[in-house]
């Protein structure tokens, strides 16, 4: 099977890029994904399974650094039961490629894989900020890539695509670089990318990536599971005071629920834009999830709680 890793930093796109190539794949392969959260909760893994695809959800942690020996153990299943023609992973968006492409380059998997494809995914409209403060851990992402996906670029001026195509090559002028909107990857282009074998990983790239920094440390998240409706009122309200920093700097938040007397929606806050979309399939359980620095971790439980009918 073919291994398409698709990583980039909190809140690029991943989800929305994946859920494109799905679409784009749909009856041509079999399929699965797994995804990776940083966090107790999963949000991802349930927006992907409403294309009825197999998911396998690692929250809790990082692929990169606790989740190793699982991760490796989960691809060897999959590859033995379920035989896809293609596994999907979407790591969390703080995982550090090194330690991903150090599972992917043993041998033990070397009979299950014919080759590992990298897809790194960069907001265009927070890159150079993203990029100056953690300068080894995108250039690690961008190294490892043999496609780098500029998303976002509807929100961003011409001349500011450009400054970020040369700051992308001067990193890896050999990945083919796609600016787009919403995670398009026209599907030929995508089917090209040509990665390379388990136990080959060229010692240019290793050596590249061994500097690379795990930046999971700096982060705390806040996960919350609820069977009440929420008040979209008061959603609203919580919301704006994630985006304005009132209880910390928030990186990314999203949540699935079910506002009063509505469907079922998906939030997303990144780079400090908010959107709610309708879900299409009612959930069991609602979930929230927010990933920052600084968080008051007790005044978010507190002002969420106030959100949920008879919380």
């Amino acid at each position: 099977m073919i291994v398409d890793i698709v990583n980039g930093f909190l809140g690029s796109g991943k989800t929305t890029l994946i859920k494109n190539l799905l679409d784009a794949l749909g009856g041509l392969e079999k399929i699965a994904v797994i995804v990776n959260e940083f966090g107790a909760v999963g949000i991802d893994g349930t927006i992907l399974a409403q294309d009825g695809m197999d998911v396998i959800e690692l929250p809790s942690g990082c692929i990169c650094c606790t989740l190793n020996s699982d991760l490796k153990k989960q691809v060897a299943v999959i590859a033995t039961n379920y035989a896809p023609d293609r596994l999907i992973i979407e790591p969390t968006g703080v995982a550090t490629i090194s330690s991903l492409l150090k599972i992917f380059n043993s041998l033990t998997l070397e009979k299950f894989i014919t080759q590992v494809r990298i897809i790194c995914i960069v907001d265009a409209t927070d890159f150079f900020n993203i990029y100056s403060g953690n300068k080894f851990f995108v250039e690690s992402q961008l190294a490892a890539a043999q496609l780098v996906v500029i998303n976002k670029v509807d929100l961003i001026a011409d001349d500011e695509i450009d400054k970020i195509v040369k700051e992308i090559e001067d990193v890896n002028s050999q990945a083919y670089q796609l600016a787009t909107a919403f995670g398009q990857v026209p599907l030929e282009i995508y089917l090209a990318l040509q990665g390379f074998s388990p136990g080959l990983l060229g010692n240019e790239l290793a050596e590249k990536l061994n500097s690379e920094t795990n930046i999971t440390h700096q982060f705390q998240t806040y996960c919350s599971t609820f069977e009440q409706q929420v008040s979209e009122e008061r959603l609203g309200s919580f919301l704006k005071s994630l985006q304005l920093g009132e209880f910390g700097a928030v990186i990314r938040a999203k949540g699935i629920l079910k506002l009063k007397e509505k469907d079922w929606v998906l939030f997303n806050l990144a780079t400090g834009k908010i959107t709610i979309t309708k879900m299409e399939q009612p959930q069991s359980l609602g979930k929230i999830v927010v990933i920052g620095t600084n968080l008051t971790k007790k005044e978010i439980e507190v002002r969420f709680t106030q959100c949920l009918i008879g919380g």
